[in-house]
């Protein structure tokens, strides 16, 4: 049966990556559906759930209001509760239910602005998408709505000098904040004073002085886009990735990778990185990237592939040549052959959380609800210069010890 997948829960939705986005920020976050949808991002997607509870509700419709689409009970619901919790802003997501009725989440937005008097993004994602596009969408309205247009003063752009716009890195796509404060330490030593990642820290104020910094950095393809509007628009340049390994070492350890072919399943950017770091410390030759989300072709190397379907990645496997060693989450290791030399880099929305023991529906009457409880988390894997490297090492010398 084609486009099934047998091996892999369903990966994380857009809408997930577009809260996962704004999860920290002073933001009023709606899902607008039966409900479900909600729980699925909260105690199976979010990392810092536990640890940062949010403002994230499901508009909690009745059957008979999802099929009718009275989007005024969600338009009320939404106002209410953000006269009662106060945000800086809200975000109004779409979910399967009012995809297929054909609501008009961007004309929901615009009545909810004008009875608040509030910034609402309207953002149009339906739960059929994966977490990547969610966060693209996330990134460009917030670029969109709160990074003013006009030209930067010669003082704002002084100031900004010694700051840095880092977008495309949160807890989804396998960033801890061990690994997001690792990454703001190294910038710090390169002369960065300010660092700014967008969904792991900065808020709106921060944000909007975006347009001042001296360098962007997309450290995944879902921020891409942003970093390339922010170039033409403002002139900032821009970089992508992040350092994975060490200075020297790389003739001393040479011999653990020598002419040796990996394969890397994990978002582009970061598969990248480790590959570049398998190559050049361990001395790999042939390493493929694989991606079961979005790929930007102008970071593509011969053998990379874009898997949209399991049967993608199976076939992929089936012709090509067996490698010496896979990265990629613990999931993606039922693809292969049990002897198959395997590293684990966890991707939370691939692998989402590994056991939820308790949940619950927490009831914000006569508004929205909240899902709330209690998780276990799959370990994250920081991949920051020499930590990344001491990890690809120890990992290498332990599949190859004997």
């Amino acid at each position: 049966m084609k486009r099934l997948f047998r091996y892999l829960p369903a990966l994380a939705a857009d809408y997930s990556g577009a809260f996962s986005v704004l999860f920290e920020m002073d933001c009023l976050k709606v899902l607008h559906g039966q409900g479900g949808c909600t729980g699925n991002y909260c105690y199976a997607d979010e990392f810092r759930w536990m640890e940062k509870k949010k403002n994230v509700f499901h508009t909690n419709m009745s059957e008979i209001e999802a099929i009718t689409g009275n989007d005024s009970i969600v338009i009320h619901k939404t106002v209410q509760a953000w006269k009662d919790l106060g945000c800086r802003f809200i975000a109004v997501c779409g979910s399967p239910i009012p995809t297929v009725l054909g609501t008009d989440i961007q004309a929901i937005a615009r009545i909810i602005e004008k009875k608040t008097h509030c910034p609402v993004l309207g953002l149009d994602t339906h739960g059929l998408g994966r977490y990547d596009l969610g966060q693209k969408m996330a990134y460009e309205a917030l670029l969109d709505r709160f990074v003013p247009k006009e030209p930067v003063s010669e003082k704002a752009a002084e100031n900004g000098q010694r700051s840095v716009n880092v977008i495309g890195a949160t807890p989804l796509g396998g960033w801890s904040q061990e690994m997001a404060d690792d990454f703001t330490e190294l910038l710090k030593k390169r002369g960065y004073q300010n660092v700014y990642i967008w969904g792991m820290g900065a808020d709106i104020p921060e944000i909007a002085k975006g347009r001042e910094a001296s360098l962007n950095i997309a450290v995944s393809v879902s921020g891409l886009s942003t970093v390339r509007k922010m170039k033409e628009w403002f002139g900032i340049p821009y970089e992508t990735g992040f350092p994975v390994g060490t200075q020297g070492k790389v003739e001393k350890e040479r011999y653990f990778g020598e002419g040796k072919r990996a394969c890397i399943v994990m978002e582009q950017f970061m598969g990248n990185m480790v590959r570049n770091c398998l190559r050049e410390q361990f001395g790999f030759g042939d390493v493929n990237v694989l991606s079961f989300f979005a790929m930007d072709q102008d970071y593509m190397e011969p053998g990379d592939e874009h898997v949209k379907y399991e049967e993608d990645l199976e076939r992929l496997l089936a012709e090509g040549t067996p490698y010496d060693v896979v990265i990629g989450d613990a999931l993606i290791s039922r693809f292969f052959r049990e002897e198959q030399p395997y590293i684990v880099i966890s991707h939370p929305a691939v692998c989402a959380h590994n056991h939820t023991p308790y949940i619950r529906e927490y009831s914000y009457e006569p508004h929205m609800a909240m899902v709330i409880g209690d998780y276990n988390t799959v370990p994250f894997t920081n991949l920051i210069g020499e930590k990344g490297y001491y990890f690809l090492k120890n990992s290498l010398k332990e599949l190859w010890k004997g």
